[in-house]
């Protein structure tokens, strides 16, 4: 078997000038070392924060990415490597060629112990087929386990659950967190006495740079 597929996220607080050099050095990025995804995005409730999402089958993904401006690289918010999690949700349901304006939704899981973490996956791997079979407009429903020691403001740590969703808009994004079935997730999780702290959430609004899905 390869190695499993790794996804990092970086996220910098960056003026117009500075994003400019960070998208344009992504992309390039990107092409140069065949991912098969690298977005950027930026926050919805503040355009400041752009992150960066790279992921990569089969190889490991090296942290030192020279081509990204040196401003960036001294203000990272986040910067974490997920190990994807096998055989639970999708990154590649069709190729998007023109993913700017599409809703990149993030968050943390965090459980007592590794044991407590596999009963939540396994108890949630059902509700990713139903959304798979259920919400075309539901792009990406992946799901990674932090595997590096975490640079960043937000709490993230080792060993964390994160969840990683795009969806084609708004709309897209609403059916999916009010679906009933989504909405009686939560409450089926406590009913199996499985303890799960939400530590981390934000969500971004693709740009015009990057690609998903080669």
């Amino acid at each position: 078997m390869g190695n499993p597929e790794t996804i990092l996220l970086r996220e910098a607080k960056l003026q117009s000038p500075e994003l400019d050099g960070w998208d344009n050095a992504a992309t390039v990025y990107g092409r140069r070392a065949a991912l098969t995804t690298c977005i950027s995005a930026l926050e919805k409730a503040d355009e400041s924060n752009c992150l960066l999402l790279m992921r990569s089958a089969g190889q490991p993904l090296d942290l030192a990415i020279d081509e990204i401006s040196q401003p960036a690289l001294e203000s990272f918010q986040l910067q974490v490597t997920l190990e994807s999690v096998e055989g639970y949700g999708w990154w590649q349901p069709r190729p998007v060629a023109k993913p700017e304006g599409m809703l990149l939704t993030l968050f943390a899981l965090r459980f007592p112990d590794a044991e407590i973490r596999t009963q939540f996956i396994d108890a949630t791997r059902s509700h990713s087929h139903y959304c798979w079979e259920n919400e075309p407009e539901t792009q990406v429903y992946g799901l990674g386990i932090v595997t590096s020691e975490p640079q960043d403001s937000y709490g993230v740590k080792t060993d964390d659950l994160m969840v990683v969703m795009i969806c084609s808009d708004d709309e897209a994004l609403a059916k999916h967190r009010d679906d009933p079935k989504h909405l009686a997730l939560g409450a089926q999780i406590v009913g199996l006495g499985i303890e799960v702290e939400n530590t981390f959430s934000k969500t971004y609004h693709l740009t015009s740079h990057g690609f998903l899905h080669r």
